[in-house]
This record gives C-alpha cells, sequence and structure tokens, in this order.
C-alpha cells in the first residue's frame, strides 16, 4: 500500500514544462509521487522513473532522512527527534 507522508511534498516537471505540486507517498523504503494518474518513484537529482517527468523541489519533514540506493532510487528512514 501507498501511505502519504504527512507534510511532504514535490514540484514535478513535465517534458513540456508543465509544474505542478504534488503528494509524496512512501512504499517498502521507496519515495513516490503522485503523477500520471498512478505513483512514480523518486530518484536521486531530481530525476524519476518515468523520463516524461523529473521534479525541481522535494520537502520532507525532519524525521525522514533521504538516501538512495545502488540504483540511484530515493529511500528513507525514519528518524527519532
Amino acid at each position: 500500500m501507498f501511505h502519504v507522508i504527512p507534510d511532504a511534498f514535490c514540484i514535478t516537471r513535465s517534458k513540456k514544462g508543465v509544474y505542478k505540486q504534488a503528494k509524496v507517498y512512501r512504499y517498502s523504503d521507496g519515495l513516490y509521487v503522485g503523477a500520471c494518474g498512478g505513483f512514480v518513484r523518486l530518484m536521486r537529482n531530481g530525476d524519476c522513473a518515468t523520463p516524461d517527468l523529473s521534479y525541481v523541489e522535494l520537502e520532507v519533514p525532519k524525521s525522514i532522512k533521504l538516501g538512495h540506493d545502488n540504483l540511484f532510487r530515493l529511500t528513507f528512514s525514519i528518524v527519532q527527534l
């Protein structure tokens, strides 16, 4: 199941230059953005798993620590504050 991360948002940019603000979701240990009628995996350095989309800003709460795996897909862990 995909679960929304409260107080997290992502600004995406389509290949045609359209910017949208979207909710950020978690599934397993990955981060996803709601886009294209579903969910798109976020990658490191502003890339997404689909070539038609990138992101220009990602904001997550301080309790979320970002990382990446060996395929440069964003991962997260929850930090106790």
